[in-house]
């Protein structure tokens, strides 16, 4: 049952950068004759082979960073000019491999949305590309594995060509200048605006990422929607995706045994309104039952992870499956219960989780949540959070209390203040909080930091600070530094 539920969840993932009416087009050419299949089998076979890698070491002036999931998740920015070696990766036309040559790229790419300069020599990637790249002032490195490419390369044994890039060819495409994603397809669902050949400055970058991530996410899930429930165009329009953010935090604290990193978070859920009539797709960074306080890094690294999930309001409950992308991935399921309820001017929301995961088996989760905004305008608020876990591997019950007093400043929607809102859902203020965390009766950890947020553009992107301190009983409470400062992105 996991092997089925992961491997169909996964295929849709792949088709999502499919989402267009037409294919990527490949050169025009004549069939070759029997004699040139003949000739060229072996050879194809080789060339197949080497397009399903994409392994280049990069030299000249550059600053970037960029990470693919297919087109659909693809990540990218930074500009650089390099002529690079090694393995070219696909080849989009019918053409000899080019081991050495030149690469420019400038820009950034979001969530498949494409907000790059058309360059003189682009990347080329393959819609169905999974890598990482990355250049630091005069070197840089750029690898990756294409699933198409694979299929094609098994594919041509048996005299099939699904890439349409075997040889002998007539002719090929000359080479053209191009930005870092293939071109948009035409009939999409919800159409992108026009790109810009040359983005004037961060600003315009920005403005275009904000209006067509959102357009993008929507057709894609609406390709999933149509495809899970069998339908060519379904009863019920694919909602707008809302309250979709994108965060990238450097996490640092010193020693004894200090650590630091960097947490990137992804968090996406769109409702599929044709899939048994109402249900829930998310994709996530991470997804897990660990208490709400604990630091990512100190979190079971589960990869990326997709499911779905059905929302019963009536009675406050909620269902979730899906996988953990990690190798190998994994199952989950959870079932929780989430009453609420008010008592003056306190909000109070209590959480009742039951889940089951490979690793940690069978648990618990149970929560508690209240919270008051003080001030005749709702300037400042008081959160509190208790929470306990217990799994079948952990070591005893976990459990966690946390307070926080703040003043958002400044929300994207101002008419939800008051609400259950926090710190976190701010676009500007600041805050302090303190936590502790223990093992059955025992004190493990205290927590003291402070929060700052301030808005760098308009209402899409975020900057926030949080110095602070903290004490283990593992290290004889010495105190220790904490510092984090990220990025985050609303949608």
């Amino acid at each position: 049952m996991r092997k089925n539920f992961a491997s169909v969840l996964l295929l849709q993932l792949l088709l999502l950068p499919m989402v267009a009416g037409e294919p990527l087009p490949v050169s025009e050419r004549e069939k070759p004759g029997l004699v040139g299949k003949i000739l060229w089998y072996l050879p194809n076979r080789v060339l197949d082979l080497m397009d399903i890698f994409r392994v280049r070491a990069k030299v000249g002036p550059g600053l970037e960073v960029g990470a693919r999931f297919t087109d659909a998740f693809s990540f990218y920015g930074g500009a650089s000019h390099s002529v690079y070696a090694g393995l070219p990766g696909p080849r989009n036309d019918p053409e000899w491999p080019a081991f050495l040559g030149l690469q420019h790229q400038k820009g950034m790419v979001l969530m498949g949305v494409d907000a790059t300069d058309v360059m003189p020599y682009p990347p080329e990637y393959e819609y169905s590309e999974i890598g990482l790249s990355a250049h630091l002032l005069l070197v840089g490195a750029d690898i990756g594995v294409s699933p198409v490419e694979f299929f094609d390369f098994l594919a041509g044994w048996f005299g099939v060509d699904v890439r349409d890039d075997d040889f002998p060819r007539k002719r090929s495409a000359p080479p053209q200048p191009g930005s870092m994603l293939n071109p948009d397809r035409v009939g999409l669902t919800y159409p992108l605006a026009p790109k810009p050949d040359q983005f004037n400055g961060m600003p315009q970058r920005l403005n275009y990422l904000q209006e067509n991530v959102p357009l993008r996410l929507q057709g894609q899930m609406h390709f999933l929607d149509s495809n899970l429930s069998g339908e060519d165009s379904g009863k019920y329009q694919q909602p707008p995706v809302t309250d979709f953010r994108l965060e990238l935090f450097y996490d640092m604290i010193s020693g004894p045994n200090g650590s630091m990193g960097i947490d990137p978070t992804l968090k996406i859920n769109v409702e599929l309104p044709n899939f048994e009539k109402k249900l829930n797709v998310f994709v996530q960074s991470s997804y897990d039952d660990d208490l709400p306080g604990l630091d990512q890094i100190n979190k079971q690294d589960k990869g990326w992870s997709v499911g779905f999930g059905r929302q019963m309001d009536r009675w406050n409950l909620s269902t979730d499956v899906g996988i953990h992308t990690k190798w190998e991935p994994e199952l989950f399921l959870r079932f929780s219960w989430r009453p609420h309820w008010t008592w003056d001017e306190w909000f109070f929301g209590f959480e009742q989780r039951v889940f089951w995961e490979n690793e940690d088996q069978f648990g618990s989760l149970t929560s508690l949540t209240s919270y008051i905004w003080l001030g005749d305008a709702d300037t400042w608020v008081f959160r509190n959070v208790t929470a306990g876990r217990i799994t079948e591997i952990s070591n005893g019950f976990e459990w966690q209390q946390t307070v926080g007093f703040g003043c958002p400043t400044s929300l994207r929607d101002e008419s939800k203040r008051g609400k259950n809102l926090s710190i976190n859902d701010a676009l500007a203020g600041y805050a302090a909080k303190a936590s502790i965390f223990g093992e059955d009766e025992r004190i493990t950890t205290y927590r003291s930091t402070l929060v700052y947020r301030h808005r760098l553009h308009e209402d899409f992107v975020v900057m926030e600070v949080e110095p602070g301190l903290e004490w283990r009983d593992e290290h004889d409470w010495t105190t220790q530094y904490r510092f984090s400062v990220g990025v985050l992105l609303f949608f």
